[in-house]
This record gives C-alpha cells, structure tokens and sequence, in this order.
C-alpha cells in the first residue's frame, strides 16, 4: 500500500512492526508482500523488531516506571545470535560488508537513536499510516530516553497514590517492582533508586504508609539494607490545602550505603489531626524550623519484625525492645470468623430468644439445641472488659453459616472461618480500628470476629496481658508499629512483654465494678435495675495505675458513683409493666408474670381509658411522680410514652427496639408490646381487647354529645361540639388504623412500591431469629408514624432479585418472613443456593449430596453419631439419595474419613465440605 517506494531503505526494516500500530492486517496480501521484501532486503527476524516496539507499549500509563532499557536488552539478547552472525545486515547503521559482526554494546547503545530518526522522518507520511500513532511513539521515545537508569544526581518526584489492583499497568509494575507492588508510589520509589547513579538522592512526596504496614516489607528492607535514608519528614495529616485526609512523608532516599546516620522530623505532634489552614501554616513552619528532630540509624529497625520506620524510638528503647520477649512468643494474635453478612447471620445479644442463647461465663461447647452463641466484633468503645452486645447464628454447629461460607469461597477466594480451635475459649480481643489502640477480657465463652482479633493467653496469665496491652505505653508501641486506623494481629504480636505491677489485683476490681455496672445497664443480659456505677471511675483508676510510676506505691481505687439517668427509671418501670422486667430485680423474665399488663399491651389512647389505670402501671406512675420532671420536660405521663419515649428507647437498643409500638398515623392510639411477648394471635388481641373497644365507647360518646349539642345549656352545647369534632377526628384516626392492623393481621404488609407486591397473603407471625429488622418491616405501616426505617427495609425485602440474577447486598430471602409473602421466589433461589435450602428446611430436599457429606461432618465435629439434619421429608430424602445414588454415597464417606484423619493429624481444617458438586452434577474433590 505504500505509493512511495524511495523510503530509506536503510531503515525500512523497522517499518513491519509499527503496522501493528497502525492496526494494518497482517494477513493482507499487500502487507505480506512488503513485509517478505522487507526482511529480504535487511536480513532482520522480524520478532526482534516487534519485541522492541512492544517494549513500548505501554509507555503512555506507565511513563517513566517503563524500563525500556531492560526490555531492550532482553529484546538484544534473545536475538544476539543473529547479529553476530557474518552476512547480516546491520541493523542499527544501515547495511554493513559481508561477514561483519554487530557489537551488543553497540547495538544497545544506537537502537534508540535509530528508532527515534526514523520515526522523526515518517510520522508525517500518509504512505505508512502511522501519523496519530508514530507521534505518540516518538513522543515516547524521547520521554523514555530521558529515563536512563544511573544517570542522575538527583530524582524528584510527587508520584500519584494509587493501589495497583485498580490500574491496568497492574501486571507489568508487580513483575517488574515486585517491592512496590502494594501501591503505586511505592514502584516509584523503587524507580527513583534505579534512576539516580550511585550516592545520588531520589526525593520524593509519597503516603507514610511504607515506612510502617505490612505490605511494604520488602521495599522496606532493600531501602534499609542496600541503600540509605538520608533524611525523613513525617508529615502526616493535612500536609498540603488539597490534601487534608491522608497521611503523606516527604522522604530523600541515597543510592547505596552510607555511613552515616540519617534524620526523621515530625513536625507536629503524632497523635494531632486539625485539618484547617492554620494547622498547615503551622506544619509548614515547623518543617522550616526543624522542629520535632530525630536522628537515627536506618540500621537500627532489624531487631523489630518487618523493620518498621520507627524513627523517634531512642536506641536505649531499641536495645530494651530488642531484649524483651514478645507477645507473639506467648499467645500470638489471631483474627477469627468473618460472615461476610451480618445482616443475616449476626444479632444484638437482645434481639433473639433467650432460651435459643448460649450464656456462658467459663470455657464452653455449644450444644446442638443453642442457635445463637455471643460474638466478638470491634470494641464499639469498650475498654478492659467485653460485654455481651452480639450474637451469631451457631445452629447445628453453625450449618447455615459454613454452607454459605463454603459457597462464597469459591466466588470469593479466601478462608472466613479461621482459628476455630480458640472459638468459645476465654482470651483478650483488642481494637482492631480506631484512632486508639485497646484491649478488653472476654466475659462469655464466644466466638471471635475478625475485626474481634484476640489473644488467649493462660488463666494464670490473662490479667496480665490484657493489663500490658492497655498500657499507654503499649498503646504507643503499637501506634509506632502501625501508625494507621487498622491494627492487625502482626502488630499485637509484636508487643513486647513489658512488666505490669498488681495486674491480678488491677483486674479483679475491675471485674468486680463491671459486674455491677452490667446489674444496672438496661441493654445488657444480666440487667436487673437501675442503680449507680463506678465503672467510668474504676477504668480511669486502673489506667493510671498501670501506667504508675515504677518506684512510687501503687494508688488505691476510691469509687465514684454515678447515678443512672433520669429516663431509664421510666424505661425499667416500661418494661415491668410489659413483664419484660422483674419489679424487684430479678432481672429479665422468660415468661410475662401476672403481675404485668393482660396480653403485653400497654395501650394509650387519647380518646378514652387506657392501660395507664391498670394497676400493673403503678411503678410506672411512681417513676414519673418521681423523675418525670426531668425527663417529660412538663409533658404528661400519656403523652410523653406515645409521643417521645420511642427515641429514648430506639437509641438505647441501638435501633434494635424490643418493644414496638404500634401506632395510629398521629400517635393518638399507641399499643406498646414487647417482641418476647408477641403471639400468633397478637394483632388480633389488640383489635379486640383495645381498638374495638375504645371505637366503641367514642362511638357511644359521639351519640351522647349530639343530644348535648342539641340541649338548651349554650355553654354545654359549646363544650360538647368542640369534644364531638376532636372525637370524630379521632374516630377517623382511629378506623384507619383499625383497617391497617387488620390488613397486616389477615395478609401481610401493603407494598410499599406497587411494582412489588406480596405473592401471596398471609397473616403476620414473628420470628425473633430474623431479628427485629425484618419482622418490623413486615410492620411497617403499624410503626411508620414513630419509626422510618422499616419502611425502606419492607420495600427491599419487597424487591430482592428472583433467583439466578446478580445477588444485591440487600437481599433478605435468608429470612423466614420473606418466604411467608414470596414463597416461590424464595424456593427457586433454594434450589440455588444450598445455604437458603438449610435456612428454609430443604437442603435435603434439594442438596442430598451436599446434606449427607456436612451430616457426615457434623457427626463427627458435634461428637454424636446420631446427629441428623431433621428437616420436613429429610428421612425419606436421606434413604432415597443412599439407595439411588450409593456410589456418590461412598465417595462421600470415603472423603469424610480422610478429612477426619488429616483433623486428627493436627491439620487446621481448611472449613471445606467433605464434597462438593461441580455443574453438572458431577463429584469435584474439595481438596483440590
């Protein structure tokens, strides 16, 4: 195709590749013909040219991170053997005598010339095709030229922070600085290196993060160990007007040894994050004037695992850390379970039934029968002592949450059950993110969370752990280590064991305050009363005297009471009234006393008598009498429960409420009932017993007001029309609720959109273990005046995708109420997902593979031979799966014994099935 056929043809054999560039075809005979005359006349393997222009490919993301020198010479030595050999054509100086060799060193020192003169000539040629992409290659070429390695003095740079997953250049920058693969201003710090010549400076602007997190290990070693840090200013946050919210380091980094050492500024205090203008005028002064100087040996680091940049540590702290056996040496940290959907498989320690809820103080297996067990997520706050706040789904040694595990690690690689072995042993979780670093006991046999990462140390020796990590000393030893939001099990584990005076004595009052603040918090399991805690004294007490000076006497802890709130003495009495409570401190209460109000109900209504009369009320009454001034704000008792009570209690529970109130759409008719207390039969209770009955005495109220209207008293007739219009509003308030109560009572909640409706009516019937989310959205037009929330979350329920479309984050069809109103939704995703088929009751009925190999497991794990998964058609499943398919039965079982043999090895068991199924049915080794 070419209309010029004078092209230099010295030069023409580069020509071939670049119509790559041009995206000419191959193929094309015209293309083929040129290119056979090409190599013809020039001699030169056409993979040796592509090779080359490949090797600048990607000079447009990559800039000066290209190494085109080394691709050029892995380009060269792939194809040295041609060049040396006599009769070739040269091809970097046109076409040389016959039997002339081409030096390496020659070639590798004109290849760039020669390619940027030829593309100068012909950029502009319409012939070649290469007018857009022979500009840009040019450009490249000489941009690239500039990036020689070992030839500057000096390499500035402010290179841009960016994690390589994100990236396309993502392959080439983790094979070719495999150091800074974690992000990538850390390749251009390997860059930098590279690019000034020996004892030459590479300065640069980058995140701090290198200097400290655990991916940057190695960069960090090769910055440490074969070059020098020369100088460091940790900046921080708020470094710069664009930049308020990241921490960046301004670090000037030697090519090769130095013997000397090294300094590392922080201009402003470590722990200070103000973020307005003054404070980066304030920054940049203190740079100027040196402030906050450390000088240090950049050698110094390697007696601390991962040889962070601890700059401001003395070298007496060094050699005392060096010294000093670690916490890793004692009891290393561990991360445990993670969901990966708590929405469905974690509650609040209140939401769920207390008699399905493992509550252990000691060392502790579940049993079969216990469906919730406690859980440790992150601290949520918590210092010294872990209160009971979380519960997971633990049913049948944990069945629905491992079958859904098991499903999601094969979209998701990764292991989510980890350290099983310390599940429901006794030990220490500390923070795992927050601005601080702390620790706290556990308190109940639990399982832990990964952000609930925990050590476990010996009995005799917890009080001690948990004492040295809550050390202020520890704490700034871990900040050091990793001066980040995230602390992780590596940075715990390489604490030192520093010594803590009386740390059994420490714990033990600590314990024993927190106990009794338990007595008195409303939230917690162990709750009887309110009445005054020390718990804020004594955690201030035992934090001063951990950190106590070593040669003075130890301070005695001297409690501070503080008195409960005002408004909990009304919420206590509330939940007497609903026998949620015992009145004389027994605590929470498995079964509604006689004392308490008929039904659970604690109805108000502003129209007629109420549940207020009702002598079960009287510590109600009492407690307003008595703290209602502060807490009411002048407001009645009446008003205060229907209209302001709800806010007080939403946030006490942390938007989990135990008690519903079930209200009309302007709070005029509010029926309190507490979700341990609700039946099958509920709605239907309040209709009869409370809202028929008040529409029947403003009915009759309404009849006896018109005679009064009528009558000849003009004051009375006055009276009774201003009664008899607010009672008919009233009346209207009223029926719409009625019909509202109805309507969830004998088919369910309306649709919030149209576009979703229910499949099917059917009257509403709580559930406490799909918690108080769900079984409040499917209230939502009850709870609405009072509550939003389970407004949007009925509408999302409402609206999850059918089975087989891409999963949302939002998806309830785990929930037994969502199977209520959209059964056949729910069924098809069954079929699908074997998790949903053991939280609905059909795993056997559609996984009789998969069931049989985790009852096989589960027999083992559960120690009960006997154990089955029981579910509606489960024995007749379970003999036709062994009768029908008998060798899928035997390779199950052949699968389990091993797994059981590697376990009994010592083997951490790797969370996998005994079998799993590929598509088509087909057995696949889950072993790999």
């Amino acid at each position: 195709r070419s209309r010029d056929k004078d092209v230099q043809l010295r030069q023409l054999h580069l020509v071939a590749p670049v119509f790559r560039l041009a995206k000419l075809p191959k193929d094309d005979p015209a293309v083929a013909s040129l290119r056979a005359d090409l190599l013809a006349q020039a001699g030169v393997p056409w993979e040796l040219t592509d090779s080359l222009l490949a090797s600048l490919a990607g000079v447009d993301h990559l800039g000066s991170l290209l190494r085109v020198g080394t691709e050029i010479e892995t380009a060269l030595r792939a194809a040295e053997r041609q060049l040396a050999e006599g009769g070739q054509g040269n091809l970097y100086g046109g076409f040389a005598p016959k039997g002339e060799k081409v030096g390496f060193e020659e070639a590798r020192a004109t290849v760039l010339d020669r390619l940027e003169e030829f593309l100068a000539a012909h950029t502009g040629a319409e012939d070649l095709g290469l007018r857009l992409d022979g500009e840009q290659l040019a450009a490249g070429v000489r941009f690239v030229r500039m990036a020689r390695e070992g030839a500057y003095d000096i390499v500035v740079g402010n290179p841009p922070y960016q994690g390589l997953s994100k990236t396309e250049s993502f392959g080439y920058v983790t094979t070719t600085y495999p150091r800074g693969k974690a992000d990538l201003y850390a390749a251009f710090l390997e860059r930098g290196l590279q690019l000034v010549r020996p004892g030459g400076v590479s300065a640069m602007v980058t995140m701090n993060g290198w200097m400290f997190l655990v991916q940057f290990t190695e960069l960090r070693r090769f910055i440490l160990h074969e070059h020098h840090i020369r100088t460091l200013v940790d900046l921080r946050w708020c470094a710069f007007e664009s930049m308020r919210h990241a921490t960046v380091a301004m670090a000037a980094l030697v090519r090769g040894p130095l013997p000397v050492k090294a300094s590392g500024f922080t201009p402003t205090p470590r722990d200070e994050r103000e973020e307005s203008s003054a404070a980066i005028a304030r920054k940049r002064a203190a740079v100027l004037a040196q402030v906050g100087r450390h000088d240090f040996d950049p050698r110094g680091f390697a007696v601390i695992d991962g040889e962070p940049v601890v700059y401001w540590w003395t070298k007496e702290f060094l050699r005392e850390y060096a010294h000093a056996p670690k916490l890793g040496e004692l009891c290393a940290a561990h991360a445990g379970l993670s969901t990966q959907n708590n929405t469905r498989f974690v509650r609040q320690a209140w939401e769920v039934d207390r008699g399905s809820t493992m509550i252990c103080r000691t060392d502790a297996e579940p049993s079969a029968s216990m469906a919730w067990v406690p859980y440790i997520k992150g601290a949520s706050g918590s210092e010294w002592m872990e209160p009971l706040q979380d519960l997971v789904l633990w049913r049948s040694d944990a069945l629905e949450l491992r079958v859904w595990v098991d499903d999601y690690k094969r979209r998701i690689p990764g292991q989510y059950i980890k350290n099983e072995r310390d599940y429901f042993s006794l030990g220490v979780a500390f923070a795992a993110v927050g601005a601080g670093f702390s620790a706290r006991a556990h308190c109940y046999a639990s399982v832990f969370g990964h952000m609930g990462a925990s050590v476990f140390p010996e009995p005799a020796r917890q009080a001690e752990v948990l004492c040295l990590m809550q050390s202020t000393r520890a704490r700034r030893i871990v900040q050091s280590l990793n001066p980040t939001v995230h602390f992780g099990s590596a940075d715990v584990n390489r604490l030192p064991l520093l010594r803590v005076r009386g740390a059994d004595e420490i714990v033990a009052a600590v314990r024993r305050v927190f106990h009794q603040h338990e007595l008195g918090r409303e939230a917690s399991v162990e709750f009887q009363a309110p009445r005054p805690s020390a718990w804020k004294s004594v955690q201030d007490w035992a934090q001063k005297v951990i950190d106590w000076p070593e040669e003075e006497s130890l301070p005695a802890h001297e409690p501070l009471l503080r008195a409960p709130e005002s408004p909990s003495f009304v919420s206590f009495a509330v939940g007497v009234a609903l026998g949620r409570f015992g009145a004389n401190g027994e605590g929470i209460l498995d079964h509604t006393p006689p004392t308490a109000l008929p039904a659970g109900f604690l109805f108000l209504s502003a129209a007629a008598t109420d549940s207020l009369d009702h002598p079960a009320c009287a510590p109600l009454h009492a407690a307003w009498a008595e703290h209602g001034g502060a807490v009411g704000e002048g407001a009645e008792l009446r008003d205060y429960l229907a209209r302001s009570f709800f806010a007080y209690h939403k946030g006490l529970y942390e938007n989990r409420p135990i008690y519903f109130p079930l209200s009309s759409s302007k709070k005029s008719f509010v029926a309190w009932v507490s979700i341990h207390r609700w039946t099958d039969t509920t709605l239907d209770t309040l209709l009869a017993d409370h809202l028929l009955v008040t529409r029947k005495a403003i009915v009759g109220e309404l009849a006896d007001l018109r005679d009064a209207r009528a009558g000849a008293d003009k004051k009375r007739a006055r009276e009774a029309e201003r009664r008899h219009a607010q009672l008919a509003k009233w009346l209207e308030e009223l029926d719409d609720f009625i019909a509202l109560v109805k309507e969830c009572a004998e088919k369910g909640a309306p649709p919030v959109d149209p576009k979703h409706p229910r499949e099917v009516d059917a009257p509403f019937r709580m559930d406490l273990d799909d918690g108080v989310m769900i079984n409040s959205a499917a209230l939502w037009p009850l709870l609405e005046p009072q509550w939003k929330d389970p407004k949007k979350w009925w509408k999302e329920l409402s609206s999850a995708p059918p089975a087989g479309a891409t999963v949302k984050a939002k998806d309830y069809d785990w929930a037994h109420l969502a199977k209520r109103y959209w059964p056949a939704r729910v069924d098809e995703k069954c079929k699908l997902d074997p998790s949903l088929g053991v939280a609905h009751g059909c795993f056997w009925k559609y996984h009789p593979a998969k069931a049989y190999a985790w009852e096989l497991r589960l027999q083992h794990e559960l120690e009960d031979p006997g154990f089955r998964i029981d579910e509606a058609g489960s024995d007749a499943a379970r003999a036709a799966f062994l009768a029908e398919h008998a060798a899928d039965a035997r390779g199950i079982e052949e699968k389990e014994q091993k797994r059981r043999a590697r376990k009994s090895g010592g083997e951490e068991d790797d969370g996998q099935t005994a079998i799993e199924l590929g598509e088509d049915g087909e057995e696949v080794d889950a072993d790999g």
